[in-house]
This record gives C-alpha cells, structure tokens and sequence, in this order.
C-alpha cells in the first residue's frame, strides 16, 4: 500500500499515465505476434468458473527468447518509473506472462493497489492492436485508451488510476503485464 507522501509525491495527475511505443525492435515484436498465435494458454487456474481460467502462458510455457525479450520490456519500464518519479522500485514477480483477451471478455473497475498489496506500478504491454474493444477505460481522470500494437503502458495503482478493459468485440488482444511496489530504498 502507499503511504500518504508517496501518493503526494506521485499526484493524480493524467499525466502520470506514460505511453510508451515502438518498445522493442521487429523481429522480437514478430517473435511475440508468432508466439501469441501458438501459445497454448493453460495457466492462470484449473477452474473453468474462474475469470483467468486458460488465459495465460507463463514461464513454463514460453520459451527462454521470448522470456528474454519479456525481461528487456519490462526493464524499460522500470527504468521510466523510476526517472519519472526520482524513485527506486522493485519487481512484485520475477516471472513474466503472456494473457489473451477473447471476444466478449472484459475486466471490471478496479485498481491495482486495492486487491494486491504493493503493487504500487502497472506495466502493460500491448502485443497486438488488431481487435476491436478492449480499451482500457480509466473512469477516474475520464480517459479511454487503445495502446498501438509494440507499446507499453504504465500507470500508479492508487484509487486514482481505477481502470476497466471494455468488452473484447471481436478478435484477440494479447498483452503481458507485470507490477512493481516501492523498494524500501525510499525510505531510508
């Protein structure tokens, strides 16, 4: 969870949602798109009521290239984090994952920070951009975004930033996500 001069330090601001595109070169963005079509999808859990259930490729299902290239990603979007808010930050997971939206999927309003404990940063990177719906929806500041295909996005987790992700209307969307929480480097 955030202490209040944490949230004060990082603001509520719409400008504190960082887009960033063309993240990784061609041929590791055509690895991703091959391995998004060929991925199996069996994790995220075994009940089949269950709103992850066979919706995400992890670790043990994705080779060591594209973990590599996941890795790379996810780099990047620490690194931004942290210039932007003159913060250190850690990893909340040191695996990484692929998840397919299907058509007529959707997510409801949440944030981050509220269910799972220190996960202070989101980073999302989206794969593909050939669906339709899928938007993610920040109700708080008003502002609907569809990510290109090869970018990142990333945002706080505190209340400010509650999102959704509107229904999938047709097609795949494909994204990998991994969380960050302050490091305890911040508060010495």
């Amino acid at each position: 969870m955030y202490n209040s001069s944490q949230i004060d330090k990082i603001g509520h601001s719409l400008d504190n949602i960082i887009e960033i595109q063309d993240v990784i070169n061609k041929k590791e963005h055509e690895k991703l798109l091959s391995d998004c079509k060929n991925l199996k999808f069996t994790g995220g859990s075994n009940d089949p009521d269950n709103f992850w259930f066979n919706r995400i490729a992890d670790n043990s299902e994705i080779d060591e290239e594209t973990t590599e290239i996941l890795k790379k990603i996810f780099l990047i979007a620490k690194k931004s984090i942290e210039s932007k808010y003159d913060i250190k930050i850690v990893n909340k997971k040191n695996s990484y994952n692929i998840t397919v939206w299907r058509p007529a999927m959707s997510m409801h309003a949440h944030y981050d920070d509220a269910d799972y404990k220190d996960y202070n940063f989101a980073a999302l990177f989206y794969i593909n951009d050939n669906y339709h719906g899928g938007e993610i929806n920040f109700i708080n500041l008003n502002k609907i975004i569809k990510p290109k295909a090869n970018s990142l996005l990333i945002f706080p987790g505190h209340e400010t930033y509650t999102h959704e992700v509107k229904t999938i209307i047709n097609g795949h969307r494909y994204t990998s996500s991994l969380w960050f929480s302050f490091s305890q480097e911040n508060n010495d």
